[in-house]
């Protein structure tokens, strides 16, 4: 695999395939980090759905006792 020289700091081209490989591990880190906090507020924002989905049956259920017992 021969590595070339871009005008780009820290990225370099593979001359087989013409991808282009970033060679700034910092700047990776960077990235996956990113990636981390992205899935992580995805995760905390399907909680935070699934909790409204189940504060909004139980307000139902509470209704629904309620007008049973008037």
């Amino acid at each position: 695999m021969e590595l070339i020289k871009t005008t780009q700091q820290g990225l370099l081209r593979d001359a087989d395939t013409k991808a282009i490989i970033n060679t700034n591990i910092s700047e990776y880190e960077h990235i996956l980090e990113k990636r981390r906090q992205a899935k992580n507020i995805q995760t905390v924002q399907h909680q935070i759905d699934s909790l409204r989905n189940e504060f909004s049956e139980l307000k139902t259920m509470i209704i629904q006792l309620i007008n049973g017992k008037a």
